[in-house]
């Protein structure tokens, strides 16, 4: 039992992302694409905003079978290994927000509010 305990006792808080997916669904369009740098991050995120799509979640492998080259080009930025990657993920996957475990999220591109 001390085991079961242990794990309750260590889990990470479930709604540590509910500020930041919130802040989501009130700012961004329906489908909106999302960049988490995270994937394990995701079950969190989409529990509270189910209103945008993910970059990915579950298993980066997937990722990887899908996309070659953008999975490894979002493992090279979630690595730090890309200095400015702003510009490299807005344009080929349309995206526009950006969500970092560090930083609550950060907004890639802003076109005139929710348009």
């Amino acid at each position: 039992m001390d085991d079961a305990s242990d794990d309750v006792r260590t889990t990470r808080d479930s709604s540590r992302y509910r500020a930041a997916a919130s802040w989501l669904v009130a700012n961004t369009p329906v489908g909106t694409r999302v960049f988490a740098t995270d994937w394990d991050d995701f079950p969190e995120l989409f529990f509270w905003d189910t209103n945008n799509a993910y970059l990915n979640g579950l298993d980066p492998t997937y990722m990887y079978l899908e996309d070659g080259p953008l999975y490894l080009q979002w493992r090279s930025i979630t690595r730090g290994r890309i200095e400015m990657p702003g510009a490299s993920i807005r344009d080929p996957v349309r995206l526009r927000l950006g969500l970092h475990r560090h930083r609550p999220w950060a907004v890639l591109e802003e076109r005139g509010g929710r348009s």
